[in-house]
């Protein structure tokens, strides 16, 4: 009889230790995606058309952040201002936490690449 519930104890352990295993995963892929899209909205600023479609990845990625998505839907409805991109990076970047010590001062400003 102990042997059967040490069995079933394992047996529940193994399958508490997997599902705990396959959570972490998909938490940390779900970070890596979030910043990955965070970095090409920040990088593509400059360039309209990979800005917008990097943009419309928001509602997918980032559907559970309710302050990121009202910022969103702002700037998604025609109230798009370089102050509206500034708070929408800001937060961002808060949300995935690339930069620790980044200042919103520090993403007013951006570069553009000749072509």
């Amino acid at each position: 009889m102990e042997t059967i519930i040490g069995a079933l104890i394992a047996s529940a352990s193994g399958a508490g230790t997997w599902a705990v295993g396959a959570w972490w995963t998909r938490k940390q892929s779900v970070n890596a995606e979030r910043k990955a899209l965070a970095r090409e909205l920040i990088r593509s600023r400059g360039n309209n058309a990979q800005f917008a479609q990097a943009m419309n990845e928001i509602p997918v990625v980032f559907d559970d952040d309710q302050t990121l998505m009202a910022i969103y839907r702002q700037f998604a409805t025609g109230h798009s201002s370089n102050e509206a991109m500034l708070e929408l990076l800001v937060r961002l970047v808060e949300v995935t936490g690339i930069a620790k010590s980044a200042k919103p001062d520090d993403l007013k400003h951006y570069l553009l690449a000749k072509e």
